[in-house]
């Protein structure tokens, strides 16, 4: 299965037309600043319906233009067309700063969707913040590859940052007096979900990280000599378990409140 064309229209500083990549190895040559990185950033976009530069949706658009689009058409690597049983076009539209993703012409509701139609990995010079860079950005890293491999992180992932976010909701209107009566019922439900899901992502980060490790140290060595190199997992949770989390959240519970 191969991208076989992309097609962008207002997208960064490409020009409104479809580019046929239907082959084995395809090189961007040009200037600094004429947009390779942009070709590969909407290639990107069809697959996720985001940036991996970490771009805002609005600010893809070419300078002048609020709408954009990009799309790109899938077929079968040795017949070059539409495989059975693959999805044949993928299309994200921001019109009236609003998202859409089409899959063959229907709306899908849900980007997850898009996961498992045309994923694609970028290497790019910011990947050295995976090693030089803040934990926010390895989190990052393996947060991405795991919603790749395993769909049911990304559920729990998401459930994670909705219950973190309501969390912070909670006790930012209770420190500006915006609620009434105690906060303290629902920090608990919620604190409940927080670790919950919270767990689960580390566990599954620990075991990422060991898999890669084993991939990652030998060919490490292979390039530069020097064996014995390993990524290991660090959570900033320094618990056991789900009890331990609970139990902690509940001694920084009048610390959260008093903020």
């Amino acid at each position: 299965m191969i991208l076989s064309s992309l097609r962008t229209a207002s997208f960064r500083n490409l020009a409104d037309a479809e580019v046929f990549t239907g082959a084995k190895d395809v090189f961007l040559v040009g200037e600094n600043g004429q947009g390779k990185t942009n070709v590969l950033e909407a290639v990107y976009f069809c697959a996720y319906a985001s940036s991996f530069r970490g771009a805002r949706d609005g600010e893809l658009a070419r300078n002048g233009e609020k709408d954009f689009s990009a799309g790109v058409k899938i077929t079968d690597s040795e017949t070059n067309t539409a495989a059975p049983g693959v999805f044949g076009e993928v299309l994200v539209k921001f019109e009236k700063g609003k998202k859409s993703v089409l899959i063959d012409g229907k709306r899908v509701e849900d980007r997850k969707d898009l996961l498992s139609v045309a994923p694609c990995i970028v290497f790019c010079h910011d990947d050295m913040e995976f090693v030089a860079g803040s934990p926010e950005r390895r989190r990052w890293f393996f947060d991405q590859a795991l919603s790749l491999y395993d769909p049911v992180y990304l559920d729990d992932f998401r459930r994670y940052r909705r219950v973190l976010k309501s969390r912070n909701t909670v006790l930012r209107d209770h420190a500006l007096r915006r609620l009434s009566g105690s906060p303290e019922p629902l920090l608990d439900a919620l604190d409940l979900q927080y670790v919950q899901y919270g767990v689960q992502l580390m566990e599954k980060r620990e075991i990422a990280a060991r898999l890669f490790s084993e991939v990652f140290g030998p060919l490490y060595a292979e390039v530069s000599g020097i064996s014995g190199i390993m990524v290991r997992y660090i959570p900033s949770w320094k618990i056991a378990g789900g009890d331990e989390a609970a139990a902690l959240l509940r001694e920084r519970r009048a610390a959260d409140l008093s903020a």
